[in-house]
């Protein structure tokens, strides 16, 4: 069974500030090319000194006969020097305006550039977020539903002579089910200055496991795993039986069984766990004391993935 968890984001609206700005860095561009561009009227309405040497524009005459004659002053022609200066002088003032224009779009230009980046910097930190969010969520929702995987050992009592074997079972405590179990475990005696070595060398010689593969294994669902404890015999290990002699060597210390495995196998949501274990019996006082360093090898060796 496949479990996907989807996230979209809403796409972002346009925000009215940078609308606003746009309509106002338009509005403004128009109105400055067109007082630039307008034409002079100061220089198509300005006048030329008039030069005349006479202090009124009519000079009346009298004379002796009847009549009456006025003679008025026309200004002077312009000289090509004083055309070139009032060339210049108006096209200064050109310059200058339109300096002041440029001056002022730019400014706005990076006041609408900031706030664009700032939008963009908010966008981006908020679809971050977001992300995060769906994230940590889908991984709740994964650390919730997955399946987990635990080998645990059940009471018993052996009696001298009987097979030793410890009555043991399999069970998924997750909330969905398990797929591709595959169980890889041993229970062997060992010496009290022995120390775990946790080998998984199969072949002539090596040490025996109990293997077992399920395809499924549904959760609150225990199954039923018997795990014998195997000695070295010549040429090949085989079961072990509860001598006396070896019962007293548990019950002094110097002898004791290492029990080690581990288990591989997938989710519902398609994705590889491992879980590896290790258990000593018997488990009293005398045995913590006798095997610190083993104890310590066994319960560090206990642990699982966080695949997730």
């Amino acid at each position: 069974m496949a479990h996907e968890t989807e996230s979209s984001l809403s796409p972002q609206k346009p925000s009215p500030l940078l609308g606003l700005l746009g309509i106002l860095v338009s509005a403004f561009a128009v109105w400055s090319l067109s007082k630039l561009y307008a034409p002079n009227e100061r220089s198509s309405s300005s006048k030329h000194p008039q030069d005349s040497t006479y202090d009124a524009a009519t000079i009346r005459q009298n004379i002796s006969s009847p009549i009456h004659v006025v003679v008025d002053a026309s200004p002077p022609t312009p000289t090509p020097d004083e055309k070139r200066e009032a060339r210049e002088e108006r096209q200064e003032g050109r310059d200058k305006k339109r300096f002041r224009v440029e001056i002022i779009v730019a400014v706005v230009l990076a006041i609408y550039t900031v706030v664009t980046a700032f939008m963009w910097w908010a966008t981006k930190n908020a679809a971050g977020a977001a992300k995060r969010s769906a994230e940590v969520a889908s991984a709740s929702l994964h650390l919730d539903q997955r399946a987990w995987i635990s080998i645990s050992r059940d009471s018993f009592q052996w009696s001298e002579n009987s097979e030793m074997i410890f009555p043991s079972h399999i069970l998924n405590t997750g909330k969905t089910l398990a797929k591709h179990l595959d169980i890889w475990t041993t229970a062997i005696p060992m010496k009290a200055n022995e120390t775990p070595d946790f080998s998984y060398e199969v072949g002539a010689g090596k040490r025996p496991f109990v293997r077992s593969k399920t395809g499924l294994l549904w959760p609150s669902a225990p199954v039923p795993f018997p795990l014998p404890v195997f000695e070295k015999a010549v040429p090949k290990w085989k079961k072990m039986t509860l001598t006396k002699s070896f019962l007293a060597e548990m019950q002094e210390g110097t002898s004791y069984v290492l029990i080690y495995g581990k288990a591989t196998y997938e989710d519902m949501f398609g994705i590889s766990h491992w879980v590896t274990f290790c258990d000593i019996y018997p488990a009293n006082n005398r045995m913590f004391s006798e095997l610190k360093d083993s104890y310590a090898k066994c319960i560090e060796y206990n642990n699982v993935d966080s695949n997730q």
